[in-house]
């Protein structure tokens, strides 16, 4: 049993386990989406130590800002770097995150939706430790969930120790998720800027505060991401936060969110580092795990989810996520 797997097994006897009005919601098929907590995906969107976005290879400004309130976000620069911007090549990665965002999809059908206590338009990504690729996979979930043509996208930056989506935007300096708790102002829409892409807004990080953790535990946080998942329901809320062993803060937002997706690390992310982090997402409403950086030859023998081509010899680089 691969270690996804064991991580995965856990899951789904502690979904088994719990009142099923508790875990997830009643589904119209189950050949569409397993009745349990847990639903895992494979997936290979990044497979090779990526580039530090202000080396010489790149520029260190990705995107340029016009006006106060939008950037503009520099679709060259990012697509030549792996994300799935208008003008990409990477036509395996596409498809690769057209299934992963299917199954998130079909927990926002209303029939399942309604019996959710939490909206399942929030959408949390996260990893066990650092670097196993979350913010190149939460980025790329955003822009492929904004393709969906009765859907839009805000992309949140909620990792403010290290701030690289912001960073990627260029929209680190505005003000973000952090300065809104700390101000103790609950109305998330004062801090989403629009983009260049028609149906994808964003919100930066803000800057990092030491108490971090008691910020996002408050009731301001909780109203502020359910006023967000509710202003519109046809807007997904894609939250790029901390690894879940790197920070006490991340299990705290995961808890917020109606759906988790942890990223793991083929061949890499220690077994014992994937169970301890699944430990702290037993009480989150759904949670999926993505295998990350895998090869042909693991997806030809893996046993959950999909195997879809070899994205080895297409996927391209992306910027370094820097720590946490």
């Amino acid at each position: 049993m691969s270690t996804i797997e064991k991580a995965a097994a856990r899951l789904v006897e502690k979904a088994k386990a719990a009142p099923k009005s508790s875990v997830t919601g009643v589904v119209d098929s189950a050949a569409e989406i397993e009745d349990t907590a847990v639903d895992v995906v494979e997936v290979a969107v990044q497979d090779s130590v990526i580039a530090d976005a202000g080396n010489s290879q790149v520029s260190s400004s990705p995107i340029s800002q016009d006006t106060e309130k939008a950037c503009e976000l520099n679709f060259p620069w990012l697509a030549e770097n792996g994300f799935l911007v208008p003008g990409h090549t990477s036509m395996v990665q596409a498809q690769e995150f057209r299934r992963i965002k299917r199954s998130l999809l079909l927990n926002l059908r209303p029939r399942i939706a309604e019996k959710l206590p939490i909206p399942p338009n929030l959408i949390f990504v996260t990893s066990s430790v650092p670097a196993e690729g979350k913010t190149f996979v939460s980025m790329n979930l955003a822009l492929s969930l904004s393709a969906e043509l009765d859907k839009h996208v805000l992309l949140v930056d909620g990792d403010p120790a290290k701030g690289d989506l912001s960073r990627w935007m260029g929209i680190h300096a505005e003000t973000g998720l952090v300065d809104l708790l700390s101000g103790d102002r609950s109305n998330g829409e004062s801090a989403v800027i629009d983009t260049n892409l028609e149906r994808l807004r964003v919100m930066p990080c803000g800057v990092a505060r030491e108490n971090l953790d008691e910020l996002y535990a408050s009731s301001l946080m909780s109203a502020l991401v359910h006023g967000l998942a509710r202003h519109d329901p046809d807007r997904i809320i894609v939250v790029d936060g901390p690894p879940l062993l790197a920070t006490t803060e991340a299990a705290v937002l995961a808890r917020l969110m109606g759906q988790v997706v942890m990223v793991v690390e083929a061949d890499k992310t220690p077994l014992s580092a994937i169970e301890e982090a699944v430990i702290l997402l037993e009480e989150c409403q759904k949670v999926s795990l993505l295998l990350n950086k895998t090869s042909h030859a693991q997806k030809s023998t893996y046993g959950y989810g999909y195997g879809y081509g070899n994205t080895a010899s297409g996927a391209r680089s992306a910027p370094e996520e820097t720590g946490n």
